[in-house]
């Protein structure tokens, strides 16, 4: 059969001027031919059981094409360009292609729920959300940002108008869909979101959510009000992770943050009274897992704003890595953001440092942070499979 190529994306490596082809085939009336091979004027790729691996290419977008039969790659200037596979299989009963993204050795084949959360405000972790989302969108994941908290500052920070679109006040309550809310680029309505990233705006409405939710749920708790949309969520498919941003209080939104999400992300800032509020969250996360999650586990703590010229910034740092060491399964996390005026003036744009500033050192930052929950991840999954694996050889 007859192939064409076609150049997508540039390879970092070759130098100008050179491009990495897929070679494609017309389309037929059957099943999509899967592109053959992926080539480098210098790095010859080889096709092996519907995986083709994409050295050194960034990717931004994964795109399946059903009459191209192909995937779209497209370069991210400035970025550093890490290993990316794509595995495609035909799906008889969609008659769709289903792509599964891999980066390395990881591999996303469900949905991780994550809730990042502090019982303080103004310790960055909004700002975290969102950029973290932004980061993992630059590895080619796509997230859903689920904004809980009643001053909106997940949607503000992306600049989508609070009172203009429903969302996570009406998902709680079971009046909308939480996958027909959820909001993407559109240039038509002014919203211009990060890539790979989707978000369920929050509005002020969340501060009378539980007398409405009192009404609603007359014979059950009513804290568990996210279950359902959640488990509607993660049946599509079509995120790698929800991101969970919750409130710095425990109130009816946060509660039924703790009690749906299977990660939570603890996030600070280098000042005493952040600190404290890690110590509150923590206690909050062992009582949830002792009556109402027991699967819910620590991700780690970030911590952000971070100046290293600082003495006290050196002691809190210090402190957190000696007190959180061992908590969770894995303690914070190696990668410190730093502080940079870079972020706020990201966010009176409604965009994040990696779209602003995207050489920037704390774009660079960000990524590791997505790449240390990556490996953090894949980790807890060998885990519980290698757990799965023994326990049915026992049996």
């Amino acid at each position: 059969m007859r192939t064409t190529p076609g150049p997508i994306a540039r390879d970092p490596s070759t130098g100008p001027g050179r491009s990495v082809h897929c070679f494609r085939s017309p389309s037929s009336g059957t099943e999509p031919t899967a592109p053959a091979l992926w080539t480098s004027p210098q790095r010859p790729l080889t096709q092996g059981s519907d995986l083709w691996h994409l050295s050194r290419v960034t990717a931004r977008t994964v795109r399946s094409d059903r009459s191209a039969s192909r995937v779209a790659i497209r370069q991210v200037p400035g970025e550093r360009s890490p290993t990316l596979s794509v595995m495609r299989s035909w799906d008889r009963n969609t008659n769709l292609w289903r792509t599964a993204m891999t980066n390395n050795r990881r591999t996303i084949n469900r949905t991780s729920v994550i809730a990042v959360g502090n019982q303080k405000g103004g310790v960055g972790k909004t700002t975290t959300t969102v950029n973290l989302a932004a980061a993992l969108g630059t590895m080619g994941y796509k997230s859903l940002i689920i904004d809980l908290d009643a001053n909106c500052g997940a949607t503000r920070c992306l600049r989508v108008p609070p009172d203009s679109y429903q969302g996570s006040y009406e998902v709680m309550l079971g009046d909308e869909d939480p996958v027909s809310v959820a909001l993407e680029t559109d240039p038509e309505e002014g919203i211009e979101l990060p890539d790979g990233v989707s978000l369920i705006p929050a509005n002020r409405d969340l501060e009378r959510v539980d007398s409405e939710l009192i009404k609603v749920h007359r014979l059950t708790d009513y804290r568990d009000c996210l279950r359902r949309p959640i488990e509607k969520v993660v049946a599509t498919g079509r995120w790698n992770f929800v991101f969970l941003d919750t409130a710095p209080n425990i109130n009816t939104p946060t509660a039924a943050a703790y009690r749906v999400a299977e990660w939570f992300i603890l996030a600070a800032t280098p000042e005493r009274l952040a600190i404290e509020g890690l110590n509150d969250a923590m206690s909050d996360i062992e009582t949830v897992r002792q009556y109402n999650n027991p699967n819910l586990r620590l991700l780690g703590v970030v911590l952000s704003c971070v100046n290293r010229r600082t003495r006290l910034a050196t002691e809190i740092i210090g402190w957190v890595e000696e007190t959180f060491r061992d908590a969770g399964e894995f303690g914070d996390f190696k990668s410190r953001i730093s502080s940079t005026v870079e972020v706020p003036m990201a966010q009176q744009l409604g965009k994040t440092i990696l779209q602003t500033e995207p050489g920037h050192k704390v774009a660079e930052e960000y990524r590791q942070l997505a790449k240390e929950v990556m490996d953090r991840l894949q980790h807890a999954a060998d885990e519980d499979g290698a757990g799965e694996g023994s326990h049915g050889e026992a049996a």
